[in-house]
C-alpha cells in the first residue's frame, strides 16, 4: 500500500498482480483497477509531484502510470532479467 505525497491517492496492489487506485478525495470505496500486471506487485512509487505512479512486479515489468489520464496506456519497462523489488523517483 502506498498514499501519493499530496494525500489524493492509494494505490494496492495484489499477489495476482492486481493494482487498485483509491481517489481519497473521492470518498467513495470503489476503485481505478490498473490492468498488465500478472504476477504479485513488490513495489509502489508515486513521483514527487504526484503526475505518475510506477508499479513494479513478479512479472519482471515496471509500469509507470500517468494519473491525469489514467485512460492511457502506461509505459512499460520490461527489460529486466529478474523481478523488479524497489521502486523510487
Amino acid at each position: 500500500i502506498r498514499i501519493s505525497h499530496n494525500g489524493k491517492w492509494m494505490a494496492i496492489g495484489n499477489h495476482g498482480g492486481k493494482l487498485k487506485l483509491y481517489d481519497l478525495n473521492k470518498g467513495t470505496d470503489k476503485p481505478i483497477n490498473l490492468f498488465g500486471h500478472n504476477r504479485e506487485i513488490t513495489d509502489i512509487a508515486f513521483s514527487n509531484d504526484d503526475a505518475q505512479m510506477a508499479s513494479a512486479s513478479r512479472d519482471k515489468t515496471v509500469r509507470v502510470w500517468n494519473l491525469n489520464a489514467l485512460n492511457t496506456e502506461p509505459m512499460v519497462f520490461n527489460d529486466y532479467s529478474s523481478w523488479v523489488t524497489a521502486l523510487n523517483f
